[in-house]
Formats: structure tokens, C-alpha cells, sequence
């Protein structure tokens, strides 16, 4: 569990030093940081998760899974590494550039990231192993059901009903927190399921994703808001959202490598 704990070091290391930047940091240096650090972490998820697709020989159920999320945060990375590209290299405003040509990507890492999630629920309801009380999927859903209808009356439909804004600016500006939320919905189910396994190794990597996505959806909702108020800058506070959710998707992906090799290991 030496990678693990690395892991862990390494991500509170990174997680403190974004919280020290934006406090005692201004101007073009945190600029820098702001849009440097998500590139980073989005690396580091990759390589999180690319541990558990070197690790796996047979295309399986497993494979396919964490190479569809494989696929998404390289898509994501992608994105991150583009801002970085427009607004600290070329120096653009990213204000008068929404939706940038970043948003694509990100958007098709969420495809991506729904499928994977899809296809770990679709299976493992199929499998025939247990899989928990229909009263906590009906808890999960019914509360994803609320926090959506207050999103939508406080944000989504005001950004909707806005004449000012344009098409593309709504399609994202809506597209982003919908997504959130729904991933979230399905990573909580998926968590639930494999938390009915015995073993805490089995749930951890999926407490893990559904933590990230959360952080993901949180970040998604202010700065779909504060762009609509033409208030997003770079060095918000909120933006370690982001950070902290690639983090726990490639600490997910470490765990999970960790638990197929001592499974390999006890046969």
C-alpha cells in the first residue's frame, strides 16, 4: 500500500499548496498556478487510472470500465491543458471566450465518464450479485431529484431565461451542472453496491470516484454561475474543486490497482 500512501502525501501536498496560493498569491503568478495546477492533477489521474488498464490482460468488464474513464480524463486533460494554453500563453481573456474551444473536450470526457459509470452499474445489476435494498437506490434517486429541482429554479433557469446570453453560453453554462449532477447520482449508486462486498478494499475505489465527481460538480455549479454573472476569474477559491476530483479519481485508480494484485496475489 507504499503508492497508496505516496498517493496520499502527494495530493495533500498539492491540495495545501493551492489553498496557500490563493490566499497569499495575486496577479499574473497565480494566474499561472490557477491554470497550471489542473493540467497536473489531470496527469496525475491519468496515470492513476492508465495503473489499473496496464494492470489488467484480459479485456473484461473491469477493462472496459476504467478505460472508458480513462478516456475521459485524457479528453479532460486535454482541456485543461488547451486554457492553460489561451489564457496564460497566448494571454486571451477568457471571459470574452466562453465557450472556448476547451469546452468540447470537456464535454466529451463527461460522455466518456457517464459510460463508464453505465456500464459498472449495468453489470454488476446483471451479475446476479447481491446488490442492497431498493429503498436506499429510491433515497439516492429521490435526493438527486431535489438538489436538481433547486438547481434548476436558483440557477439553470435564470441563466436559461437570460436575453443577454448567448445560445452556446447557455448550452454550456447548462450542460456542465446537469451532467454533474446525474454522474453523481450514478456514482452513488455504484458506490452502494459494491459496498455491499465484505471487504472495504472493493468499495474504495468508487467511494473514492463519487467523491470526485462531487468536488467535480460543486466547481461546475459556481463557475457556471459566476460566469454567467461575469464574475469567473482564474484563482476562485472553488476552483480546487477540480484539482481535488482528478486527485481522487487517479487515488480511485491506485486503489483499485492495489486491490486486483492482492487478489492475484491470495489465489
Amino acid at each position: 500500500m507504499k503508492n497508496v500512501r505516496n498517493y496520499w502525501i502527494l495530493s495533500g501536498i498539492i491540495i495545501f499548496f493551492n489553498i496557500v496560493a490563493y490566499v497569499f498569491i495575486e496577479g499574473n503568478t497565480l494566474l499561472i498556478i490557477s491554470d497550471l495546477l489542473p493540467v497536473v492533477c489531470a496527469a496525475l489521474s491519468i496515470m492513476g487510472v492508465a495503473s489499473v488498464i496496464y494492470y489488467l490482460k484480459t479485456f473484461d468488464i473491469t477493462k472496459k470500465v476504467w478505460l472508458l474513464m480513462l478516456i475521459g480524463l485524457v479528453f479532460n486533460f486535454i482541456a485543461e491543458l488547451l486554457y492553460f494554453v489561451f489564457e496564460v500563453i497566448q494571454q486571451r481573456n477568457m471571459d470574452d471566450f466562453f465557450p472556448s474551444y476547451a469546452d468540447p473536450f470537456w464535454i466529451i470526457g463527461f460522455v466518456f465518464f457517464f459510460a463508464s459509470i453505465i456500464s459498472m452499474i449495468i453489470y454488476y445489476l446483471r451479475s446476479g450479485m447481491p446488490h442492497g435494498k431498493t429503498q436506499i437506490y429510491l433515497i439516492i434517486i429521490f435526493s438527486t431529484i431535489v438538489l436538481a429541482i433547486l438547481e434548476t429554479n436558483f440557477l439553470l433557469l435564470p441563466i436559461a431565461r437570460d436575453p443577454e446570453t448567448s445560445f452556446a453560453q447557455k448550452a454550456v453554462s447548462l450542460f456542465y451542472p446537469i451532467t454533474d449532477i446525474s454522474i453523481v447520482c450514478l456514482s452513488l449508486i455504484a458506490m452502494y453496491i459494491v459496498n455491499q462486498f465484505s471487504k472495504r478494499l472493493f468499495s474504495m475505489p468508487w467511494i473514492l470516484i463519487a467523491l470526485g465527481y462531487l468536488f467535480f460538480t460543486v466547481s461546475d455549479l459556481f463557475y457556471s454561475y459566476l460566469s454567467w454573472q461575469d464574475e469567473y476569474s482564474a484563482g476562485n477559491i472553488f476552483d480546487i474543486g477540480w484539482n481535488a476530483g482528478y486527485l481522487l479519481i487517479g487515488l480511485a485508480g491506485i486503489y483499485q490497482f492495489n486491490l486486483m494484485k492482492k487478489i492475484k496475489e491470495e489465489r
